[in-house]
Order: C-alpha cells, then sequence, then structure tokens
C-alpha cells in the first residue's frame, strides 16, 4: 500500500493565490489544498480511489483545524541552505509532545509571496518553504524542493473543480485516519 503513498507535491502560486497537489502513482490518491491569502480561505480535497472528500475552512475555522494536532514551537538557526537555488534560512519545530521527533524547516524570503503558511502548522514562518518534514496520519513526511519555475498560470488552475462530499473537520479526520489505518495494514 505505500506505492500508493504521494511522492511528490507540485506548489503552484499567482498573487495571493496557492495550489498544491501531492498525488500518488496513477492518480488513485491525491490531496489538494487550495488557499486565497486575500480571503483567507482553504479548501482541502482528499480523493480515496473513487470518493472525494472537501474541507472549507476560513481564518477562524483554519486555527481549530490547526489546533487539532500537537503544537509546534519554532526555533531559528544559525546558517542557511541553499536549495532549488534559493538560499533558505534554517528553522527546527519542536513539538509540544514527547513522542514526536523536531522538524526541520527551510524558508526562503526570496519569493515573493505574502503570508504563504497561514494556513498550515507553520504559520509563524514569514517565508515559502522549500524544506520541511510533517507529521500527518502519523507519518512523517519530508519535502525538499528540486526547482522553482515562473511561468504564466491560468487563475483556473486556483478553481476547485472536481465535485465533493463537503465535510466538516470531525469527518475529514476520521477519513484520513481511516485512510492511515488502511496504508498501515
Amino acid at each position: 500500500m505505500t506505492e500508493l503513498m504521494p511522492g511528490e507535491m507540485v506548489l503552484k502560486f499567482k498573487d495571493d493565490q496557492m495550489v498544491s497537489e501531492l498525488k500518488s502513482i496513477g492518480g488513485l490518491m491525491s490531496i489538494t489544498i487550495s488557499a486565497d491569502n486575500r480571503k483567507k480561505e482553504m479548501i482541502q480535497v482528499l480523493k480515496d480511489f473513487d470518493k472525494r472528500y472537501g474541507l472549507m475552512l476560513n481564518e477562524e475555522t483554519i486555527v481549530e483545524w490547526i489546533n487539532r494536532n500537537p503544537q509546534l514551537l519554532i526555533e531559528e538557526l544559525e546558517g542557511t541552505e541553499l536549495i532549488a537555488g534559493y538560499n533558505c534560512k534554517k528553522a527546527i519545530g519542536r513539538f509540544n509532545s514527547d513522542s514526536l521527533t523536531d522538524i526541520q524547516l527551510f524558508y526562503t524570503d526570496q519569493i515573493d509571496l505574502e503570508s504563504p503558511n497561514w494556513f498550515n502548522p507553520y504559520s509563524n514562518i514569514t517565508g515559502v518553504l522549500l524544506g520541511y518534514d510533517i507529521e500527518y496520519l502519523g507519518m512523517r513526511m519530508r519535502f525538499r524542493a528540486r526547482e522553482v519555475k515562473y511561468t504564466d498560470i491560468d487563475d483556473s488552475v486556483f478553481e476547485v473543480k472536481t465535485p465533493f462530499e463537503n465535510v466538516e473537520q470531525d469527518k475529514m479526520d476520521d477519513v484520513c485516519n481511516q485512510l492511515a489505518t488502511d496504508f498501515r495494514n
């Protein structure tokens, strides 16, 4: 089952909008997050084979969603690291839970994107994350940018076109936890 887990994420951004997509081989499973930094709205769509679940959050409800997970204390570190051609500052995230190990964070201020992390656990990081670890569904995932391309992006890329069942946070948690259990078994 682990072969079905997403192995690559693509992040697209333009002005105050971003969309990221993690897809498994063959697109059987995917997670798409579309965020509008100006409106402070985020939609997460989870596709599990033929089922699609969507969680729509705003600036207030995103805080509740983030607070469901162990909290992070972000600590800046000395030095920089070159990732995808960008000089990245280093930080470490320490969880308030002893059962989770620290995570590495690398971010740059060289990409002009305002408030790129308002909707994720790294909201205290002001720059664009080009390297980070995340604990999700009981798994540790590590992301490192390979390249940054500047191309024209049509506004329609940021629209969520796929129909989905609109669910509340508890239901999305249940779906994600069941998916994680299925992958581990």
